[in-house]
């Protein structure tokens, strides 16, 4: 296992590695708040300035998810999510999560359109 690989792999075995979810919708957002509630420190990606303004005031948009419950994360500083996606090189695991609607159906098939 190489240096970098043995690092990423403690960092991850101690959780004190930082998770970007790139996508806040209806799975991304409520992927983080699993991570979160297993001590894990989330910054997620967006594209919409008007969620990542909500959800920077803990204030969730989606019915199923109370905001008491993503205040909490964002007031300890363990939540946090831009719209800045030259922020990406921050964390040290990445998961994408494609826009999906309500029913779970992806709205997009194609992810050129998001720079990395």
């Amino acid at each position: 296992m190489t240096p970098e690989l043995k690092e990423l792999h403690d960092k991850i075995t101690q959780k004190r590695f930082l998770l970007g979810v790139i996508g806040l919708g209806y799975v991304g957002l409520p992927l983080s708040l699993t991570f979160l509630r297993k001590d894990i420190t989330v910054l997620g990606f967006d594209l919409d300035p008007k969620k990542i303004d909500l959800l920077q005031a803990g204030r969730s948009y989606i019915k199923h998810i109370p905001s008491n419950k993503l205040t909490t994360f964002v007031q300890q500083g363990r939540f946090s999510a831009t719209a800045d996606f030259s922020r990406l090189n921050e964390p040290d695991v990445l998961l994408i999560c494609p826009a999906a609607g309500p029913d779970g159906h992806s709205r997009i098939n194609d992810l050129s359109r998001h720079h990395c």
